[in-house]
This record gives C-alpha cells, sequence and structure tokens, in this order.
C-alpha cells in the first residue's frame, strides 16, 4: 500500500499518466493528502464523485487510484511511491472536505451547505469561492489566500507569509492571523472576532463590520470607500 505524497521521490517515476474516478457519493467527507499537486475541486448538485487524477509512475499499468473510506488513495504493483501531480474535477457540493497539500495551488467552488471545509497547504496558493459551509479552516505557510462570494459562520485563516482577500462574503465568526502580508476585505459583512496581521496592512473596503479587533505589528489599517 502507498500512502499518496509522501516518503521518497523516485527518480524512476518517470511515467504519466490519469485515472478517471467516477461513482455514486455515499461518503460524510472526502479527504486528500498530497504532497505537490495541483487541486481544482468544483461542487455540483450531482451525488457523483467525478475526477481526473493525473499521477506519475514507474512504468505505465504500475499504480492504481482509488477512493477507500472517504480517502483518495494510490497503489502500485511494484511497491513504489505513486506521486499525484493533479486532482481535478466534480463532487457533491454538500461534502465536507480535508485537504493537505504540501506544495501547489488549491482552488474550491461551488460548495453548498458543507458542514466543514479544511485546507492546509505548506507553500501554494489557496482559492474558495461561491461556497457556503458552517466553518472554513484554512492554514498556508506561504501562499496567498482568496475568498470570494463565500459565506460562513466561522472562518478561521492561519498564514505565515503571504496576502488574505475576502470579497462579496458574509462572516459571523472571524479569526485571520498573517504573519507578513496583507489582509483585504471588499464588500464583506463580518460580525465579530479578530484580524491580526505582523506586517503589512489591513484594509477595508466598503465592509461592514460589527465587534471585530484588527491589529497591525509595523503596517496601518486603511478605511476605503
Amino acid at each position: 500500500m502507498i500512502q499518496v505524497g509522501h516518503g521518497y521521490y523516485d527518480e524512476d517515476l518517470s511515467y504519466y499518466n490519469e485515472a478517471m474516478l467516477y461513482q455514486v457519493c455515499d461518503l460524510g467527507q472526502l479527504e486528500v493528502s498530497v504532497s505537490g499537486a495541483e487541486i481544482e475541486l468544483e461542487g455540483s448538485d450531482d451525488e457523483i464523485i467525478d475526477l481526473v487524477v493525473g499521477f506519475n509512475e514507474c512504468r505505465p499499468g504500475d499504480a492504481r487510484i482509488y477512493i477507500e473510506n472517504g480517502k483518495i488513495k494510490a497503489r502500485s504493483i511494484s511497491g513504489k511511491q505513486v506521486s499525484i501531480t493533479k486532482i481535478e474535477g466534480e463532487i457533491p457540493q454538500w461534502l465536507n472536505l480535508k485537504i493537505s497539500n504540501t506544495s501547489g495551488n488549491i482552488d474550491i467552488s461551488d460548495m453548498q451547505d458543507s458542514h466543514k471545509i479544511y485546507v492546509s497547504s505548506s507553500s501554494g496558493n489557496v482559492s474558495v469561492e461561491d461556497s457556503e459551509a458552517a466553518e472554513l479552516d484554512i492554514q498556508v505557510g506561504s501562499g496567498n489566500v482568496c475568498l470570494i462570494d463565500n459565506s460562513a459562520y466561522e472562518a478561521k485563516i492561519r498564514a505565515g507569509s503571504g496576502n488574505v482577500y475576502l470579497e462579496d462574503s458574509e462572516i459571523n465568526s472571524i479569526d485571520i492571523q498573517v504573519g507578513s502580508g496583507n489582509i483585504t476585505f471588499k464588500d464583506c459583512e463580518l460580525d465579530y472576532g479578530s484580524v491580526t496581521t505582523g506586517s503589512g496592512d489591513i484594509i477595508l473596503k466598503d465592509s461592514d463590520y460589527y465587534d471585530v479587533d484588527f491589529k497591525v505589528g509595523s503596517g496601518v489599517i486603511r478605511h476605503l470607500r
């Protein structure tokens, strides 16, 4: 059994292939754990998981990509590692998501009625658009975070270095901490919480907030209309 995206990189993984994952969804959560893939998931009102998974293998036909207990997994006949490089396609819009990626961009859109969307990336940009979830939890080491046209009861964002941008979003409880980078709100509604950046500005443009504590280290707080 190969654990997707972990272990040493084998120089023999020179063959690129793609697998189609198509099945009726009876899951509550889809979990993805990879080390260097481009991920693009779009919610659909169908009860179908319809994904294309790109991967590198040591020889043609060696790898198998499948979903087991809500997790995308890989195994190989040879026992060598399988390196997943791409996951894209449609999933039911009500699925909970748990995505971990070492490097590579993550784009999520059109998710509705999810309880939780969790995304973790060491280096790479994260985008969530046109989605509704009870809880958004995004953790990024280095990379930008972009949320557009989203609704969430609770949104938690942690970014080491990179900009955080929210537009046309309604958040009840907001908790953002950024080491270095700007935090921008445009046409947003925030109820309560805290927004903090170490070095960078907090920019509020045409946004309404109530009981939100804004803190900057070496930057400034700017209100734009």
